[in-house]
């Protein structure tokens, strides 16, 4: 099966943030998948602009939503700036039994290019 499209982004009624939903419905449109908006952020972390890293350890975000066991995600957000809210949605589908295997994003807050690793992390729970 192909795997399953997702963003992590806040439920539509609570952001005028659609750009992260529309690069995974673009996505999912090429790679002939499909995408889901069930899986929302529980949480505004407002941490678009800052960069030190025990900040935004101490204020991660949280999700919600039905995760489709056994099933394959791919992560599609707008902007990579550390990591950590791309980190906290693969903790969250891979503790409810799916397992992401691709992460992407439309830019890096310097316009470089990211590897983004899949690797087991020990600071991943």
């Amino acid at each position: 099966p192909r795997p399953i499209v997702v963003a992590p982004a806040m439920p539509p009624d609570e952001t005028t943030n659609a750009l992260g939903r529309t690069f995974s419905a673009w996505l999912a449109r090429e790679l002939e998948c499909r995408t889901v908006c069930g899986i929302h952020q529980t949480n505004s972390v407002k941490r678009d602009f800052i960069t030190d890293p025990y900040y935004r350890i101490t204020h991660s975000p949280s999700f919600e939503g039905d995760i489709e066991a056994g099933s394959a995600y791919i992560l599609a957000d707008d902007l990579y700036t550390m990591g950590g809210t791309l980190a906290c949605l693969r903790g969250f589908i891979e503790q409810r039994g799916g397992s992401v295997i691709g992460m992407t994003t439309i830019g890096e807050k310097e316009g470089g290019h990211v590897r983004i690793s899949l690797a087991q992390s020990p600071f991943c729970a």
